[in-house]
């Protein structure tokens, strides 16, 4: 899923260009509602949001069309879902609850930064919402995880924190 028309173009190309073929390429925002939205642009293209509180914004947007998880997986088996929308992250997984349920990925990664202090999100709350999975920190430099205790407030490291929410029944293995 990639909303801005600019970087879906960017990423359209270097898709052909490397000739992948087991991509499929979306142009909408994934929400917890399926509806226009503003996608307010920063000055790194991958830093837009769809939340209006950043310093770093630029004073523009683009009108974008978003749709929920729910309503876009339908018969697919779903391994993991990663979410990295620049403090957007809770609303997807509200958008994604009924494929929570019945896809049961086995991981669910989030970006959290700065964007989840200023909205009140924290560990904790995503770890109730995503309740039948334990939450590891993953470690700089992709060299291993670490679990943490939502409940901890040392857990919530609002500064480029990576966490995968893995399913209880396989944790073990992690």
């Amino acid at each position: 899923f990639e909303p801005d028309p600019e970087n879906f173009d960017v990423l359209k190309k270097n898709i052909e260009l490397n000739k992948i073929t087991n991509v499929t390429l979306v142009q909408k925002g994934v929400s917890n509602k399926n509806e226009t939205m503003k996608l307010y642009k920063s000055h790194a293209s991958g830093a837009h949001s769809l939340v209006r509180n950043a310093k770093w914004q630029k004073d523009t947007y683009t009108d974008i069309q978003t749709i929920t998880l729910d309503d876009y997986f339908k018969g697919e088996k779903i391994d993991m879902i990663k979410i990295d929308t620049e403090g957007f992250e809770l609303e997807v997984l509200n958008g994604a609850s009924k494929t929570l349920i019945n896809k049961k990925p086995k991981f669910i990664q989030i970006e959290f930064n700065w964007h989840q202090l200023f909205r009140e999100q924290t560990i904790y709350k995503f770890s109730k919402i995503l309740s039948n999975y334990e939450v590891f920190k993953i470690l700089p430099f992709g060299n291993s995880l670490i679990k943490v205790d939502p409940k901890r407030p040392e857990s919530n490291i609002f500064h480029l924190s990576n966490f995968v929410f893995i399913r209880k029944d396989i944790s073990k293995n992690y």
